[in-house]
């Protein structure tokens, strides 16, 4: 596929190179993500490496890493959601129906049993993977909602509790996302000043929410101008469910990978169609603004990698990559909006 850009106004990009050349196994629904102190953590499967702005590994950390696979306090079985919140790590166990909370050595403090079902209890900026990510039949009969929580979660917890959650939850999974199959409940959210712009996976739908005192109250629905995107079908693909058959059916629409913003500008990343499998999909980001109408001023950027978000006015995304012995290799590249 080829495609041609205009020129984005944007400056020359910064690159940070990662102190590591261990694998990072990094698994789809737990995107590694820039923190609000400026640094990345990278969650795979059941470990967590956090590296600092500069890149190197953090310095109170064992080797840069939290976790690891096991049944011990600090240890995971199936990480869905990691966030570092300049204290805490906050970290949601899928298979054992909890969130964890660890401090900034990665030692235990504690866990929330039965946290699973409680979508969204993390701090912003959070990607979510919906209630039925694991379980189809929660899908079905419990329909998921997101509930994005704001300072300091361990006050909220303690002040709340899990179980009370269900009375301030909003924004229900779209029956798009039901019909589509429970592999794709990924949500994502960006907040500006007193808004919350959530968007799913699937759909290039973008919901507006104000706040109200302590709840959230629906503004509007913005249809979200992206270039050359391809919605996808309305429902799962038929069967017979062959491999390949289903790996070029997904290949064949668009799916949306980031929502993030930068003052009054909203920054939406997601690939674009594909038959050539070899290779990773192409990857765009377009600027929106907050009624999601592309910005004139700026056009599609085109990545490859993963989105991290944006801090103090750039956006990052991670690029793998081989060093010249052939190990692998980690860069950060980040922009600034002019």
């Amino acid at each position: 596929m080829i495609l041609t850009y205009l020129t984005i106004l944007l400056t020359t990009p910064d690159i940070v190179k990662l102190d590591t050349s261990e694998y990072l196994n990094i698994v789809d629904h737990t995107l590694p993500k820039i923190c609000h102190d400026g640094s990345f953590i990278i969650p795979t499967r059941t470990t967590i490496f956090h590296f600092t702005s500069t890149g190197r590994k953090k310095p109170e950390l064992k080797n840069g890493k939290v976790g690891g696979r096991g049944q011990a306090p600090n240890q995971f079985v199936h990480i869905i959601s990691a966030v570092w919140d300049g204290k805490y790590y906050w970290v949601t166990d899928g298979k054992r129906h909890h969130i964890k909370q660890l401090n900034d050595r990665g030692n235990h403090v504690k866990t929330y049993n039965n946290a699973y079902f409680e979508p969204l209890i993390y701090t912003l900026p959070a990607n979510y993977f919906g209630v039925g990510g694991l379980e189809s039949s929660v899908l079905t009969d419990t329909p998921p909602y997101i509930l994005p929580i704001e300072g300091d979660l361990g006050s909220f917890l303690k002040a709340h509790g899990t179980k009370s959650l269900v009375k301030n939850r909003f924004h229900k999974v779209s029956d798009k996302v039901k019909k589509l199959n429970r592999n794709y409940t990924k949500h994502y959210l960006a907040l500006t000043q007193n808004r919350i712009f959530i968007m799913n996976e699937v759909e290039p739908s973008i919901h507006e929410y104000k706040k109200e005192g302590k709840k959230f109250e629906s503004v509007d629905i913005h249809k979200a101008g992206l270039y050359s995107y391809k919605e996808p079908p309305d429902e799962f693909m038929s069967p017979p469910f062959e491999k390949n058959k289903v790996i070029n059916w997904e290949n064949s629409w668009s799916r949306i990978y980031a929502l993030a913003a930068i003052q009054d500008t909203l920054l939406v990343a997601y690939d674009l169609p594909t038959e050539d499998l070899t290779t990773e999909a192409p990857k765009l980001i377009s600027f929106l603004d907050l009624k999601g109408k592309p910005k004139k001023e700026f056009s599609p950027y085109p990545f490859r990698g993963y989105f991290l978000g944006t801090y103090e006015n750039r956006f990052f995304y991670l690029v793998r990559g081989e060093n010249e012995i052939g190990d692998p290799s980690y860069n950060i590249e980040s922009r600034a909006l002019q």
